[in-house]
């Protein structure tokens, strides 16, 4: 017999007084994985640069002329997101 995985979702819900799933959300902002984690946005920002989270920069592929990184935004993956506070929330570390 196979073990299934699980996957880890996030459903955006409509506002009002029914709440009802919409879509599954594969995507995060940092401010909205900050929430989630409870931690703050710059905590996340280390987080993606140390590769605990798995994250994208779109339109980040272009240099700046004065030789500065981009300041395109983080898109985190909501998996790695959900995945990440399991972890934490189950063995108290990662």
């Amino acid at each position: 017999m196979q073990q299934e995985q699980m996957t880890l979702m996030i459903w955006e819900t409509t506002r009002g007084p029914k709440i009802e799933a919409r879509k599954p959300v594969f995507t995060l902002s940092v401010t909205k994985a900050a929430k989630i984690l409870g931690i703050s946005k710059d905590v996340v920002q280390r987080l993606c640069k140390a590769g605990i989270l798995r994250c994208s920069k779109p339109g980040g592929w272009r240099e700046r002329r004065d030789g500065k990184p981009t300041n395109a935004k983080y898109v985190l993956c909501a998996e790695s997101v959900l995945s990440y506070k399991k972890a934490i929330t189950v063995e108290g570390e990662f």
